[in-house]
């Protein structure tokens, strides 16, 4: 799509006066849509996390997504050496998976035998030799890299990475079965963090 600029004709308009205060309770909170990051640990496995930090800022000639990432998980470890990994974005079917992938270590849980456990067995969807398993039927999937040029930003107990995205990709035959339904089912939409709080999943 292009954004276009339109003049306006006229006299311009100085506003009115307008005060801003801080607010008890504070405002509603953002909502974020919900991705999983999988990376490679150092011996070929698969670790999986939460991340609800991911925002796209800029698109040529690269796509530019921006990923902030908890300091001293194993995600942020795998990330930094690695230099990439494969964005998820969740649907609400997911959500029994949340507080496995995002509130336990991979360095203690096993995330893939518990996940396949609840029905969403990791499985090799991509055709390169060092990329993650995944999880089945995400909304989609972007691949993302970290370039050696670059460094991670701090931000507190967060860092963040600018990263590329060459591409985006679907699970094969979930477009088709969505269309011949013709309606979204309540486990096809995509998760957003506002979603989760109203479930009682996160705060």
């Amino acid at each position: 799509h292009t954004l276009q600029h339109h003049a306006v004709q006229g006299r311009v308009s100085t506003g009115t006066c307008m005060t801003l205060e801080k607010q008890e309770p504070p405002p509603p909170t953002l909502s974020a849509p919900v991705f999983s990051l999988s990376t490679l640990n150092d011996d070929g496995t698969t670790n999986m996390n939460i991340v609800t930090y991911v925002v796209p800022v800029g698109i040529r000639p690269t796509r530019k997504w921006v990923v902030s990432l908890w300091q001293g998980t194993l995600s942020h470890q795998n990330f930094k050496k690695q230099r990439h990994g494969v964005l998820q974005l969740l649907r609400r079917r997911h959500a029994p998976l949340i507080s496995l992938l995002g509130k336990q270590s991979g360095s203690k849980a096993n995330k893939q035998e518990e996940c396949s456990t609840a029905g969403f067995k990791w499985a090799s969807l991509l055709d390169t030799v060092k990329s993650p398993l995944l999880l089945p039927h995400c909304a989609a999937y972007y691949p993302i890299s970290f370039p050696a040029d670059r460094q991670l930003q701090n931000a507190g107990e967060h860092d963040v990475a600018i990263c590329d995205l060459e591409v985006v990709l679907m699970q094969a035959g979930d477009a088709a079965i969505e269309a011949e339904r013709g309606e979204e089912e309540e486990g096809d939409v995509v998760m957003y963090t506002s979603w989760l709080r109203t479930e009682g999943i996160i705060e």
